[in-house]
């Protein structure tokens, strides 16, 4: 797990911390990226993933709180972490309840993670991805020094991620057309989808 930065704690994720997964992906404005509003069933289903994470790999999204203050759910700020590796690759994430966004918290706890993740866990390369709305997750993976790799498909009617990695020699990656080709890409999003990735990729590096 991640040292404690400045001004956040890690924390664990257990099995009873259900009301606390609720508080944070329950929250329409938390999960509207993540095909949210989410129901209760969800909420539990993606809690219960993060508690076999932590079995298989020792890793999870841990929960952040505020150092110092309350223990109580005032001071839960959210989680941020990875995800079990694929070939030495983590997928790393993030979410922050309302009020504590905007507040630098995001970079702060996010930043600690990649630490733990390069330094600790040796892993080879770390990415995340973005909806293509979400403009704050964007910035932040490229305050982290991520660089623009490709598009990741999910399933229908959510709109594909933007994927960007933290490699050391990695500098960028191919667009939307060249996923489409390598059948990394969804040919059947609409054109109006592809032009706004692309200009969102373009923009990254402008």
């Amino acid at each position: 797990m991640p040292a404690d930065t400045a001004r956040l704690s890690f924390r664990r994720w257990s099995a009873q911390d259900l009301p606390l997964a609720q508080l944070l992906w329950g929250d329409p404005q938390v999960s509207r990226y993540i095909g949210g509003p989410l129901s209760e069933e969800q909420v539990q289903r993606r809690f219960a993933r993060h508690l076999e994470f932590e079995k298989l790999a020792g890793v999870q999204y841990w929960q952040l709180w505020l150092r110092g203050g309350d223990v109580s759910s005032d001071g839960f700020v959210g989680c941020c972490g990875l995800r079990p590796p694929e070939a030495g690759s983590y997928e790393h994430g993030f979410y922050l309840r309302p009020q504590f966004q905007d507040l630098g918290l995001g970079y702060e706890a996010a930043s600690a993670v990649l630490g733990h993740a390069f330094e600790k866990l040796g892993a080879a390369s770390v990415w995340g991805g973005h909806h293509p709305d979400n403009a704050a997750s964007k910035a932040l993976l490229l305050k982290l020094g991520m660089h623009y790799s490709h598009i990741e498909e999910l399933q229908p009617p959510r709109p594909p991620n933007l994927v960007y990695v933290n490699r050391p020699g990695f500098s960028g990656g191919y667009i939307y057309e060249e996923n489409v080709a390598m059948g990394k890409a969804n040919p059947r999003y609409s054109p109006e989808f592809k032009d706004r990735a692309v200009r969102l990729v373009l923009e990254s590096h402008g």
